[in-house]
């Protein structure tokens, strides 16, 4: 969704000028960063309950200290490594290719997910929230990720 809205500003401030065009990127931004703070809280309560804390610790966690500081990659990074025991960009490997004449960087692990995941967020029609099919990747991955999703950090 945002990768549609950031291709069509040009489009719209020809149309209805630069003001409009700027709040295209505003809120492209924003439900990007709504999008990485809701994947993050998803993933910390599935790693918590699975570690053994109830579903109250773990909303009054997410919603008395962690409030909305996933928001910011770097207090949500502190955040979950104090919270979860994981590094949260742990192992980030990111390929430059040089791509005609521009440089494309590639991301993989849980960063690529969880940008991937805002980019493709789409918004309701009737209520005009946030929707997000969530896609899982078959593939190697590191003991730490494992992990995360096996409980036994």
């Amino acid at each position: 969704m945002a990768r549609r809205i950031l291709a069509a500003v040009e489009d719209r401030r020809s149309a209805l000028g630069p003001r409009v065009a700027a709040r295209d990127i505003e809120n492209a931004l924003e439900d990007t960063v709504s999008v990485f703070e809701a994947v993050l809280k998803s993933i910390a309560r599935r790693h918590l309950v699975d570690a053994g804390r109830t579903s109250e610790e773990v909303e009054k966690l997410l919603d008395k200290t962690i409030r909305s500081q996933f928001q910011n990659p770097d207090l949500a990074s502190r955040l979950w490594l104090e919270h979860l025991g994981l590094s949260l960009f742990d192992a980030v490997p990111a390929e430059v290719v040089a791509e005609q004449g521009a440089l494309r960087i590639e991301l993989k692990g849980n960063l690529a997910a969880m940008l991937s995941a805002a980019t493709n967020a789409k918004r309701s029609p009737e209520s005009g929230d946030l929707s997000l099919q969530v896609q899982m990747v078959a593939g190697a991955c590191n003991r730490r990720y494992l992990q995360l999703w096996s409980g036994a950090a």
